[in-house]
């Protein structure tokens, strides 16, 4: 299939709802919790995450130790339906205000936000220290949580951008004042 017969039978939006957040309009859905004026999908939670744990292993070559913590926390974890990897955002209250979904078929390169989803809670993880380590996506946060696993570099504070866009920053530097430096570990894109 293509983006629009996604949206429509793993998403379940009518076709209307699906060309409007297609063409990024606001589209009239009513979801699990409000945000400003949108409502964030969050996908519901699949029996176990053993189809994300292989994909995130075997595929993408993490460590267990590093994934295994964030999906006891339901910072990860595979969507019943679609059985996407889901990365979530949270607030101080430790509610989901952003959702990222990435496939996991190892050779399918879908990823996309959730519709509703604040950029400015995108996935993170608490840090210790006054720096903040920054990324392009979740798989490259993790990706050096692994490298670095057993040093005091997974010390400092971790945001991925879900994307190149700065409000993930912006907004993390806000609510957390004590961070002094930024690590930017991005790709080469422009």
């Amino acid at each position: 299939g293509n983006t629009l017969d996604y949206l429509i039978e793993m998403e379940h939006l009518d076709f209307k709802r699906a060309i409007e957040y297609l063409l990024n309009e606001k589209p009239t859905i009513t979801t699990a919790k409000p945000l400003q004026d949108k409502q964030i999908i969050i996908p519901q939670r699949n029996i176990n995450d053993k189809r994300v744990i292989a994909y995130l292993v075997k595929t993408r070559m993490l460590s267990q130790n590093v994934i295994i913590p964030l999906i006891m926390q339901r910072r990860i974890y595979e969507s019943i339906e679609s059985h996407n990897c889901v990365f979530t955002g949270i607030d101080e209250h430790n509610n989901i205000k952003y959702v990222m979904q990435r496939s996991s078929l190892p050779n399918c390169n879908l990823k996309f936000d959730s519709m509703g989803s604040d950029k400015k809670y995108s996935f993170s993880v608490k840090g210790q220290t006054d720096i903040v380590c920054v990324f392009e996506s979740p798989i490259d946060l993790l990706s050096y949580r692994t490298i670095y696993q057993g040093t005091s570099r997974i010390q400092s504070h971790m945001l991925s951008l879900g994307g190149v866009s700065s409000i993930a920053l912006d907004a993390y530097i806000e609510r957390n004042p004590q961070i002094k430096n930024i690590v930017f570990c991005l790709d080469n894109d422009t």
